[in-house]
């Protein structure tokens, strides 16, 4: 059985426990906060969750982990089979990590921290996701997935990596990130009601609703 360290607050802890979930694959979720000590970094080279402990070692990053389920358990594909078409729905999963939610990083730890967003950070990340969705729109094609007929990782991780994304640009931004793309919304509410994403949105809404109260306190 794998073991899934991490914390449902985490949208990438999130992408790896459905990819889990989507693949009927037995694990056990360890909930750990990222670090910096010298026996995390054993675990995560760069003291960073999600990180998934085999049989054989420890995994750290979310992208990295999706390719090793799929390598071992091809059963349930997450990925289409053609090479080329494989290599399309990686593309989408990296423009949702990388141009979506990278830029957006600085202002979800500025409001986890309670600090102050200055006008000049707002600005320069709003032009930053605003680049990325407009890459992202041009790469994506919902019908009804974003990869083609069947779901898949590239589904897994936009509807993460947006979900993250949209609150926070729609709060701070002014930004509609389901408007970037005809069919988005469409395709975020479908994805909404799967069955185990369903489960996973409910531990990451209790986590983070469990976070804000203990700010609060």
């Amino acid at each position: 059985m794998f073991k899934l360290h991490g914390s449902p607050m985490s949208n990438y802890y999130n992408i790896v426990k459905l990819s889990l979930l989507e693949k009927g694959l037995d694990f056990e979720e360890v909930f750990t906060p990222p670090s910096q000590s010298d026996a995390f970094f054993a675990m995560s080279p760069m003291g960073k969750i999600p990180v998934l402990e085999t049989k054989e070692g420890f995994l750290s990053e979310s992208e990295v982990i999706v390719d090793f389920l799929e390598d071992i358990h091809r059963e349930r594909p997450l990925y289409p089979t053609d090479p080329f078409r494989k290599a399309e729905a990686r593309r989408i999963a990296h423009f949702a990590a990388i141009s979506i939610d990278l830029p957006l990083r600085p202002l979800i730890a500025m409001i986890f921290s309670g600090g102050d967003i200055s006008d000049a950070i707002k600005a320069s990340t709003k032009a930053q996701l605003e680049r990325g969705l407009n890459g992202f729109a041009r790469a994506a094609k919902p019908s009804p997935w974003l990869a083609g007929a069947d779901f898949g990782a590239a589904d897994i991780f936009a509807y993460y990596c947006l979900g993250m994304a949209a609150q926070i640009a729609q709060m701070h931004l002014g930004v509609d990130v389901y408007s970037a793309l005809p069919g988005l919304d469409k395709w975020h509410a479908a994805v909404a009601q799967r069955e185990q994403v369903v489960q996973v949105d409910a531990a990451q809404k209790q986590a983070l609703e469990a976070f804000f109260a203990s700010q609060q306190g």
